[in-house]
């Protein structure tokens, strides 16, 4: 399923003559985890005008950053192609097509990634969780589902599925295709991420009193549960020292704002001063910990 990176301005030019931009071009941005140093990791002009970035994903090595581009058209999730860029080394800069797919991830030792495929592309790939190697090669359908997430064993995945009680996360054995239920006693939306080493996940549940933001242990035991906020939560993420979190929530000012927390004590929370009033979408650490990454639109004004 690989697309050459020679090929990558030809494949885009392409996209512009057949598709009229709907929304504005964004950029992936970085800041640090006390929201000081905001910088454009990847900018809007790389690219035809209209597309849009989303999903970033660093690799464990820190090296590479792995994302989704989707054409401004009606039928975007189809039509959305993964881009790896090289951050690092004599290749920084370096931008690669993998083709057509979506949300992709990072296995833990970077050696593969993990992507949804949608119906409808334009090359017939079967729908569903895909896996690959890291340059695109030896691409092998999993299973049905979308959003595609690793277990720290990289043995697994936990993917979104729909059924009719709504959403469900399912635990699918990469080489015996077993399934298994995942949470099942929690209504997830995709949203969900391991602790570095497997015991605990991230996620939220929903009642009639709105999101609930929390950490539980990954066999699921309600015993377990650590509640860290409550609201119109968005995007999460363990860092990857285990020592932190990260979580998106609406603001009442417009946008929505990130924060910063222990992954066992609310109390510590702190929210980054960082594009106020703007929509900070799928952020991810760096593989240091140290930043996070974000995709945002690309009128915002930087600091000097």
């Amino acid at each position: 399923m690989i697309q050459s990176s020679a090929t990558i301005c030809l494949v885009f030019a392409a996209l512009s003559l057949v598709l009229t931009p709907t929304w504005a071009s964004n950029r992936i941005y970085s800041v640090r985890t006390d929201g000081s140093g905001l910088r454009i990791e990847v900018d809007s002009d790389l690219f035809e005008k209209g597309t849009k970035y989303t999903a970033p994903n660093v690799s464990p090595d820190g090296k590479r950053l792995i994302f989704d581009l989707m054409p401004a058209s009606n039928d975007n999730y189809n039509r959305s192609r993964l881009i790896v860029l090289d951050l690092d080394g004599d290749s920084k800069g370096r931008l690669e097509d993998l083709d057509y797919g979506k949300s992709p991830r990072w296995s833990p030792d970077g050696k593969r990634i993990t992507f949804a495929v949608h119906a409808g592309n334009p090359k017939d790939f079967e729908p569903g969780v895909w896996v690959m190697n890291a340059d695109g090669s030896n691409a092998v359908r999993v299973a049905d589902g979308a959003w595609p997430h690793w277990t720290r064993d990289g043995r697994s995945l936990i993917t979104k599925n729909y059924n009719h009680s709504g959403v469900h996360l399912i635990k699918i054995d990469i080489d015996t295709k077993e399934e298994t239920p995942f949470l099942p006693d929690y209504n997830h939306q995709w949203q969900m991420h391991f602790s570095p080493d497997g015991k605990r996940v991230l996620t939220y549940y929903k009642d009639d009193d709105g999101k609930h933001l929390i950490t539980i242990n990954a066999d699921g035991d309600k015993n377990s549960i650590i509640e860290l906020a409550t609201g119109e939560i968005s995007h999460l993420g363990y860092s990857p020292d285990g020592n932190a979190i990260f979580y998106t929530m609406a603001s009442e000012a417009g946008g929505n704002e990130i924060y910063v927390a222990a992954p066992n004590d609310k109390s510590q929370t702190k929210r980054l001063n960082v594009l106020p009033k703007v929509f900070k979408e799928q952020p991810c650490w760096s593989h240091d910990g140290k930043r996070i990454f974000f995709c945002a639109p690309d009128d915002v004004k930087l600091d000097k």
